[in-house]
């Protein structure tokens, strides 16, 4: 049957498209620390969920909470990250290259060496709250490629060592 255990490894990068990583019963997915994940999936719920089997991802347990994965979204129309980008520690590097936009699912912790790099498209934190550590960096943001609120949500940077732009 469907069963046994997907490991995304540190330095590798899984690229999911539309596409959906689905097994019965008993079956695992784990992305670990320096991993890499890409989806295209514009599922309502979330590209990654940790609670239920919908987006890129649809085994029976699905394992984010390792610190370090980056996250790429790049579908054809508008994405949500899913609850599975806020379930680590932290995020590495989180990639926006959606023309349709790319909503925040869940209050996440960006690493100080990662990077929220902007190649197409907008990142609403909605609700929810994006924090920059004191090493991360924003690339690639321009008047059409930036990070903006449609509620409460809050872009956050933890204490500065030098000038940041937001």
């Amino acid at each position: 049957g469907n069963t046994g255990t997907f490991r995304v490894l540190s330095g590798s990068s899984l690229d999911f498209q539309t596409f959906i990583l689905s097994a019965t019963a008993n079956a695992t997915f784990a992305a670990n620390t320096g991993s890499t994940l890409i989806s295209a999936n514009t599922n309502a719920t979330g590209a990654f969920q940790t609670s239920t089997a919908n987006g890129s991802v649809q085994t029976s347990t699905r394992t984010f909470t390792n610190a370090g994965v980056s996250y790429t979204f790049n579908g054809a129309s508008a994405q949500f990250t899913g609850n599975a980008i806020a379930a680590a520690s932290d995020i590495r590097n989180l990639t926006i290259n959606n023309a349709n936009g790319v909503t925040l699912s869940g209050s996440t912790l960006m690493s100080a060496t990662g990077t929220l790099l902007f190649t197409s498209g907008v990142l609403d934190i909605a609700a929810v709250d994006l924090t920059m550590t004191s090493g991360a960096t924003i690339s690639g943001a321009t008047a059409t490629r930036y990070v903006k609120t449609s509620s409460t949500g809050q872009l956050k940077r933890t204490t500065l060592t030098s000038a940041f732009n937001f």
